[in-house]
């Protein structure tokens, strides 16, 4: 399964930011479009079963990640990152 979710934003982030949120965070990857807006992806493997708590607590780390990830992306960069 693939999570996959966009922000169209007048203000784009920087791709330090981008960065930055890939070397701080396990769950999404994150990159811009060709729009250069932000993208946020997530697979997890499901070549077998897994138990229905375990791929709810999955959904649940993604809705988390989602809403920290938009929070990132409207703080300034970090001075490490520029």
């Amino acid at each position: 399964i693939q999570f996959l979710a966009g922000w169209s934003r007048a203000d784009k982030p920087a791709l330090a930011r981008i960065n930055e949120w890939n070397r701080e965070f396990r769950i999404g990857k994150a990159y811009t479009d060709e729009e250069n807006d932000p993208i946020l992806k997530w697979d997890i493997g499901l070549d077998t079963a897994i138990p229905e708590k375990a791929f709810i607590e999955s959904i649940n780390l993604w809705a988390s990640s989602m809403g920290r990830f938009a929070l990132f992306i409207d703080e300034p960069e970090t001075p490490a990152a520029k």
